[in-house]
């Protein structure tokens, strides 16, 4: 157990360079769920990232990779509300990380936020819900920005391991399955409208269909309002659900 927090501390001080590494004894399966949100051009908005139950979470180590050209961390008032100098851009779940945790979050280089925690707990807390959320200013609108999370090795421990040389249990390795999000940057205007007339009509879907068959380029404004069922891709589809509104079917 002293390892497992000593190790966590050594990496603090190294700025999340360092991996945790369990003892593969009684692997679980476990999900962790990336949150998909959705906002304008300037808006603040918050990815929840969160873990599935029966974890015995003990040791935890994530990296997010998000596109920097659309997203920017924000540092909120989470760390301390009565000091407006002591500011983060991420907020854990006290519930699940309570006094006998560790944990540090970090901008690790733009586009790459770093998050490790650990706990002095001989076993691992078995609850599931959410671990954390971050906070972005969306700073363009844009089809689409997915937020991507890289887990490394974490590590569980329900107490029925064989001990280690510091008498408790011996940490085991998660086997984790990823669920990404998104962030989907509305665009100021009306989803489908291509000549940008507040209506949506048929010269839209005609237009539609010319930019997606390459008869003609899309303008800037014209792309970010093109995805019209927003699963952050412009096709064929939307073009055909366009079609398929404006003509009242």
């Amino acid at each position: 157990m002293k390892k497992r927090v000593i190790g966590l501390a050594m990496a603090l001080l190294l700025v999340l360079t360092s991996f945790s590494i369990c003892v593969s004894a009684a692997p679980a399966d476990v999900t962790v769920t990336v949150g998909s949100v959705s906002g304008k051009a300037g808006d603040i908005v918050e990815i929840p990232v969160s873990i599935s139950e029966g974890s015995y979470l003990v040791n935890l180590d994530i990296e997010m990779t998000y596109d920097k050209t659309v997203l920017e961390p924000v540092f909120t008032q989470y760390a301390d509300p009565d000091d407006e100098s002591l500011t983060t851009c991420y907020q854990v779940n006290g519930e699940l990380f309570d006094n006998r945790w560790m944990y540090v979050g970090a901008v690790k280089e733009a586009g790459c936020f770093r998050f490790s925690a650990a706990t002095a707990s001989a076993t691992g807390k078995t609850d599931g819900g959410e671990l954390l959320r971050v906070a972005f200013k969306i700073l363009k609108s844009t089809v689409g920005t997915n937020i991507d999370v890289t887990v490394y090795p974490i590590c569980g421990n329900d107490g029925t391991g064989a001990a280690d040389a510091d008498g408790y249990p011996k940490d085991y390795e998660l086997n984790c399955t990823v669920v990404n999000g998104k962030v989907v940057a509305e665009p100021d205007g009306l989803i489908g409208d291509m000549n940008n007339d507040g209506v949506l009509n048929t010269v839209d879907a005609l237009l539609h269909y010319a930019c997606v068959n390459g008869a003609r380029d899309f303008t800037e404004t014209q792309y970010e309002l093109a995805d019209y069922n927003r699963d952050g891709a412009v096709n064929m589809m939307d073009t055909l659900l366009l079609f398929k509104y404006v003509s009242g079917y």
